[in-house]
């Protein structure tokens, strides 16, 4: 076999060959530097172009930097470069290196012809690139666009600077990165939110603090801006503030993005220290010298709430949502982390057990966790991984729980049993009927499929409606099993001293995934009527499959609506939709 270097060394040096044959045809000429110099005609215009061929060429395309760039309005890097592509998503037919570099070419005609007539609409969409005019260290914000004017606190972590609403979400976020912040490293920063969109500088063109001002002052209120000027003459230099933009006239999408006040240098810290001592100048004669000095363009990473569960495709509607998940076994913990990624802002965990070493590989937590209770360790678990969430662990047994405060499960949006124990669910949609909206999950043995009843509507169906009796008998069986009844389903290992049915994660999870698309059709209102989700796997190797079994094409979703049954004990008196 050929080395895979060579390989593509090979190929790459064939392909640049041709590119400059190309380039030559096309009038470009070779400079110094290793580009290709040139022209491009656009609006009857001519404007002067550097094409430069990455080293990875014709896997990557390339880059194409302008000249005059201070001509173009908008698609254009502070360098000059041309953004002609999104960064991701262009596939290179690496096979055609001419017709890669003709495509570049006229694709430069077309960007360059936009950004000379964008409107403000493009550099409005484009903001932050053209508001940041030099890198600093990382600066994340935890504060949510819409939050309203006024001082927040900052503290440093590895470099980074990080700026929350209050100290609240300070301790949250310590506890996700696993940090101590001492009070002496927190600092005062401000968030200024505005009511229109402020025009950025040109890249070159450094932007004074007192010109900073006069943007937001036109920005916002009066009100507002003088608040901003007192915050400023308060504290001392250096200072950190934070902008929220709104990017369309209904001040729905916003930009958050911020500067960064040094303290006085040169000229200016004489003129503010002339006439009296070290650490003794007057605040008025500080803010007076500031005014006339550059202020920091600063890059704002978000990290507030709503901005991390949209770009993990979250439903930002179900932050003020509550869920009680009862069982976090394997199933369970798979649907809490699910429920907390599609973005549910408080979780309640019901269970009574400890985690147990036989869980390990099927199970959301780890072997650190073997001996704490489910619920603790999941609470630890969630506000590591998503720090906005509210778990509240229940370190009890559901019937006492319903017990002494039914109110914790009946007052939730959505309650979802995850027990795997058939008589307990059965007993508690007894109890529950259509007090509460709740989802019922299991798994088939050895991991055959899984199911997912939703219930606790006014209408015929729920989970008792499954069960029908075995004949002569005082015993009762699952209607909906894809495993037919009466086999010997549990293994035992030598040693270990019990039975017990075996299942794997990916049941687990593909059972939460379906859990977790019903609780969020429900939790947002689409989804308002008893219903069975059940899926089958395609391993189901020395199991005798149930008639339902046979007809459930593996891998495939089969939902049912009319499973409710007039003699069901509890929901037969319910009236059909």
């Amino acid at each position: 076999m050929k080395n895979y270097g060579l390989h593509f060394d090979a190929q790459r040096k064939s392909a640049r060959e041709a590119a400059y044959g190309e380039l030559c045809a096309a009038g470009f000429v070779r400079a110094e530097n290793g580009t290709w110099a040139g022209k491009i005609c656009v609006n009857e215009s001519e404007y002067r172009i550097l094409i430069a061929l990455p080293k990875r060429f014709p896997f990557e395309l390339p880059k194409i930097r302008m000249d005059d760039h201070h001509k173009a309005r908008a698609h254009i890097g502070r360098d000059g470069t041309l953004c002609l592509f999104a960064e991701s998503g262009v596939l290179v037919d690496s096979t055609r290196p001419r017709q890669v570099v003709r495509d570049v070419i006229k694709r430069a005609e077309v960007v360059l012809s936009d950004s000379l007539a964008a409107a403000d609409e493009v550099l409005i969409e484009e903001f932050d690139a053209y508001w940041v005019h030099q890198k600093t260290c990382p600066f994340y914000s935890l504060v949510p666009p819409n939050h309203e004017s006024g001082a927040v606190v900052g503290f440093i972590f590895k470099g980074g600077v990080y700026l929350a609403p209050s100290i609240e979400i300070v301790e949250k976020w310590k506890a996700a990165l696993g940090v101590k912040v001492e009070e002496d490293k927190l600092f005062g920063a401000y968030w200024q939110k505005t009511d229109r969109l402020i025009t950025p500088p040109p890249f070159d063109k450094a932007l004074k603090l007192g010109r900073f001002l006069e943007k937001i002052e036109r920005a916002t209120s009066p009100g507002a801006a003088l608040q901003l000027r007192d915050w400023i003459r308060r504290n001392e230099l250096p200072l950190v503030i934070l902008i929220s933009l709104p990017l369309d006239t209904a001040g729905g999408e916003r930009a958050v993005l911020g500067v960064e006040i040094p303290t006085l240098k040169g000229a200016s810290k004489k003129a503010a220290q002339r006439g009296f001592r070290p650490k003794k100048v007057p605040p008025n004669r500080v803010f007076k010298e500031a005014l006339r000095q550059p202020v920091s363009r600063l890059k704002i990473d978000r990290l507030d709430r709503e901005y991390i569960i949209a770009r993990g495709s979250g439903q930002t509607e179900l932050v003020k949502k509550c869920v009680v998940v009862v069982g976090c076994g394997a199933v369970g913990s798979s649907i809490v982390t699910t429920l907390a990624a599609a973005g549910v802002g408080r979780i309640t965990l019901v269970d009574y057990e400890r985690f147990s070493q036989d869980n390990v590989h099927r199970h959301e937590l780890g072997a650190e966790s073997i001996g704490e209770p489910k619920v603790e360790a999941m609470r630890k678990l969630l506000e590591f991984r998503f720090p906005y969430i509210v778990a509240d662990p229940v370190f009890e047994d559901i019937e006492r729980l319903l017990t002494t405060k039914a109110e914790k499960i009946t007052s939730a949006d959505l309650v979802i049993l995850a027990t795997g124990d058939e008589n307990l669910e059965l007993r508690l949609n007894h109890y529950l009927r259509s007090s509460v909206p709740r989802i019922h999950s299991w798994v088939e043995p050895r991991g055959a499929g899984g199911h997912v009843l939703l219930s606790g509507f006014a209408a015929r169906g729920c989970y008792q409606c499954l069960f029908l009796r075995k004949e002569g008998t005082g015993t009762l069986y699952n209607a909906a099993s894809l495993v037919k009844p009466g086999q010997i389903v549990q293994i035992t290992i030598p040693g270990c001293g019990g039975f017990f049915t075996p299942f794997n994660l990916s049941a687990a999870k593909r059972t939460a995934i379906e859990a977790c698309d019903a609780a969020t059709a429900v939790l947002l209102g689409r989804a308002s009527a008893p219903e069975l989700l059940s899926w089958r796997s395609s391993s189901t190797v020395g199991l005798d499959l149930s008639l339902r079994g046979d007809r459930l094409t593996p891998g495939c979703v089969s939902r049912t609506f009319d499973f409710g049954r007039a003699d069901c004990g509890v929901c037969g008196q319910a009236v059909d939709l």
